[in-house]
């Protein structure tokens, strides 16, 4: 069997086990044929709930095949895929046996749903190539813990590879329409290569310019130190990311550190910091210097985390704690009086990632019932993470901010934290972005939403507090913490939003 498959099969076990999301999970150190793992893990959890109606059909799901990942990527390299399986061995056997029933299944099951074509049968969220990803430019934030963006524009521009453009023009020429592909055969999308699964022409396309063969990017209108290149741009094995000068990071997941601007020498609380991309960006606006705690109450998460913030080069200025935000101390004479900054970003729904696929996987089966009262669940978390931000003795502001579109989790936590702390007001966040916070209370507008569909990045939601005055409060206070279980949800910070949070951040 291609070690192609095997390593695939590995990838949509761990994420079908919510072990991780398929992007980190493919692009992992130890997987070869990462951007073919990638392509086919992504194509076969889309097709997945089609695949399992088919199997059990033809009876293929009982046939005594152990491995049954392996089972699902090898059917839908018969059926929507190469239409052959490379290599050998029982399983492909198996399933070269039941071909033509499989084939007799699949007709039958497009005439019931009424669909002409393969794609007619996904969800529409879901529907074209890859994660749903492809058709969107890309990020990478200038890391200045460690390098300059004049040095970085000089890396990239000596290259050969790449140009840097600094025209709207240009810009918005590369920038897509309406994100819909070109071709709805999904057949036709993967070609045979000597490893014997999809070729990259289609699914990674490439969107060098044809006049001198060179990839474009610029700087970012909002954000400082982001740079944004062409669709199609994999940064991935780049050295300026293996070395962290680079960091692949979201338009959206820069907002809360921008807007929270975290002077030097200050002392800022990320409260649920895991991966870090937040955490290391908060830093470098502070230059490198003052303190910064990290919490991550997830003992594997704060590992990662330790990992990113000293490949950051944070590791001077930011002190991952393998503790509950909710246990910090908020009282003036406390280790953490003198906090005039928290980033909170707490684990929420992740109703707003773009990669459809895994919050697809993650509610697959729910009912509008069930998802009310998990995603009100999590609001109650969130209110009281927020009203815990707040009460620090001496903070002066505080972000708050998910990838979540359900008002339950954004405006109307934010209300319920300015009824219980009148001592704060709202900034107007991002005066430049055109969508704001709907309109539930006065002031709404002064909160930033993000639509995944109008500004192709991951959808999102974050608002700004700050302190009505700059007196400090001189009364001793301290809470009584009560210890709740975070919920598991999904995290925006990894990569540009194809990252699973799993006891979150």
């Amino acid at each position: 069997m291609s070690l192609l498959y095997k390593q695939a099969a590995g990838v949509l076990g761990k994420f079908l086990a919510r072990r991780g999301g398929i992007k980190s999970l493919a692009f992992h150190p130890s997987v070869r044929h990462k951007k073919k793992v990638y392509a086919l893990v992504c194509e076969t959890v889309k097709y997945r709930d089609v695949l399992l109606a088919l199997m059990k059909k033809t009876a293929l799901d009982s046939v005594g095949i152990k491995d049954s990942n392996m089972l699902l990527l090898l059917c839908y390299e018969v059926l929507f895929g190469l239409g052959k399986i490379q290599g050998g061995g029982k399983v492909k056997r198996e399933i070269m046996a039941v071909k033509p029933a499989l084939l007799a299944a699949l007709e039958d099951y497009k005439r019931s749903k009424g669909a002409k074509t393969n794609q007619e049968l996904l969800p529409e969220s879901v529907r074209g190539k890859s994660d749903g990803q492809n058709n969107r430019l890309r990020y990478a934030r200038v890391n200045r813990l460690r390098t300059s963006l004049r040095q970085v524009k000089k890396q990239l521009c000596a290259s050969g590879e790449f140009e840097f453009v600094d025209s709207a023009t240009q810009r918005h020429a590369t920038t897509p329409s309406d994100g819909k592909e070109e071709d709805d055969n999904n057949e036709e999308e993967r070609e045979e290569t000597a490893e014997g699964t999809q070729g990259e022409g289609k699914i990674q396309r490439s969107t060098a310019n044809e006049k001198n063969n060179k990839k474009r990017f610029w700087l970012d209108e909002h954000v400082a130190d982001l740079l944004v290149f062409e669709v199609g741009t994999d940064l991935h094995d780049h050295e300026l990311v293996k070395n962290a000068h680079l960091i692949l990071q979201d338009k959206a997941s820069c907002f809360p550190a921008l807007i929270l601007n975290p002077q030097p020498d200050s002392h800022l609380i990320d409260a649920c910091s895991a991966p870090g991309n937040k955490t290391t960006h908060a830093a470098a606006m502070m230059s490198g210097r003052g303190r910064v705690d990290a919490f991550e109450i997830n003992e594997k998460r704060c590992a990662l985390l330790k990992r990113r913030v000293e490949q950051a080069g944070g590791d001077k200025c930011i002190r991952a704690r393998h503790e509950s935000f909710l246990d910090a101390d908020v009282s003036a004479d406390g280790e953490f009086g003198d906090v005039r900054y928290v980033l909170l970003d707490p684990t929420c729904s992740g109703s707003g990632m773009v990669s459809r696929l895994e919050y697809m996987h993650k509610k697959r089966g729910e009912s509008d019932a069930q998802r009310q009262k998990r995603v009100q669940g999590l609001a109650e978390f969130q209110k009281q993470m927020l009203d815990h931000a707040l009460s620090f003795a001496n903070v002066q502001r505080v972000s708050y901010s998910t990838c979540s579109v359900h008002k339950e989790e954004n405006e109307l936590v934010v209300q319920h934290a300015l009824q219980q702390h009148p001592e704060f007001r709202l900034v107007h966040a991002l005066p430049t972005w055109p969508r704001r916070g709907l309109p539930l209370f006065p002031g709404a507008e002064k909160c930033v939403r993000v639509c995944p569909q109008e500004d192709k990045i991951n959808g999102f939601f974050v608002a700004l507090f700050e302190r009505r005055s700059t007196t400090s409060k001189s009364k001793k206070k301290k809470k009584k913490n009560k210890k709740r279980k975070q919920p598991e949800e999904t995290d925006g910070d990894d990569d540009q939003g194809g990252s699973n949070k799993r006891a979150r951040k």
